[in-house]
Parts: C-alpha cells; sequence; structure tokens
C-alpha cells in the first residue's frame, strides 16, 4: 500500500534507450542498418536466424539494398 503515495517509488535512471537491451549508441548504429524496427515501446529485432519471408516482411527497406 505504500507504493500509493507519491515519494515512495524508487526511481533508477538507465543508460538503456526505453525497455531496449541496446544503448543509445548500439539503437542509433542499430536503426541505421534498419535491423530494429519500432514496435510500441519495445524494438522488433531484424533476426539473424529463421524464416526469411517473415524477416523480409517485417523489414523490407532492409533488403532492398
Amino acid at each position: 500500500a505504500r507504493y500509493k503515495f507519491p515519494g515512495q517509488q524508487k526511481i533508477i535512471i538507465s543508460k538503456k534507450w526505453g525497455f531496449t537491451p541496446l544503448n543509445r549508441a548500439e539503437y542509433a548504429a542499430k536503426r541505421q542498418n534498419n535491423e530494429v524496427k519500432d514496435d510500441g515501446a519495445y524494438v522488433k529485432f531484424l533476426s539473424t536466424k529463421g524464416n526469411l519471408e517473415d524477416n523480409m516482411k517485417q523489414f523490407p527497406e532492409y533488403f532492398l539494398a
């Protein structure tokens, strides 16, 4: 019940980008290379494994070059 009152929560500052496991520089580099795509509060990662058609549907700009 103590979390209902303001000032009782501990605020933790992170170097990660949003809710992703990436820091700001990694996120910017992957975003520039079209390896991540926004998905609401998280991002979708381009996978090096799995079905190629699924990756082509989710990341068409990566496969244009």
